[in-house]
């Protein structure tokens, strides 16, 4: 996949400990721009392989920043989106271990499957759509609902 995280175990064997930082473009995530999540940042990491009794620790950090679009009240923001990594390869007799795919696995998991702009974000109005964030609607505050729960408004109260 990619030459910067193919590691010859033997290599890291000898000196004890690699360390790999840089970046990469963001091709490297190999995942389409979606409606809610747009790549258009390298992706940059900071990483540190050891060798240890039995096989490898990989340990470190990946990062990149996103342009989404929040799930609440549908504004566009710019997101950093981060992953800890660490990872124990056992030895065995390859001649080269590749840890592109975890890498990238890692970070691609940390993709939040609703952004939101903050945490308190209020949405849009359910009945006329105002963003209300930005100013209050006239709409009654009840929320709209679906009326098979009718029935059980007298059991509520």
């Amino acid at each position: 996949m990619n030459k910067v995280f193919r590691i010859s175990p033997s290599q890291v064997e000898r000196e004890r400990k690699i360390q790999l930082t840089g970046e990469l473009p963001v091709e490297f995530l190999g995942e389409p721009d979606t409606e809610m999540v747009k790549f258009s940042h390298p992706v940059k990491y900071s990483l540190e392989l050891s060798a240890t009794l039995g096989g490898i620790v990989l340990n470190g950090q990946i990062s990149t920043q996103t342009e989404c679009v929040c799930g609440r009240c549908l504004n566009k923001f710019d997101s950093e989106l981060s992953a800890k990594i660490c990872h124990f390869y056992e030895k065995d007799d390859s001649s080269e271990l590749d840890i592109a795919e975890d890498v990238r696995e890692d970070l691609l998991l940390e993709i939040p499957m609703n952004p939101n702009c903050s945490k308190n974000c209020k949405g849009l109005c359910l009945k006329c759509g105002q963003d209300l964030n930005k100013k209050t609607c006239k709409c009654d505050d009840t929320p709209a609902g679906h009326p098979v729960w009718d029935d059980l408004k007298p059991v509520k109260k």
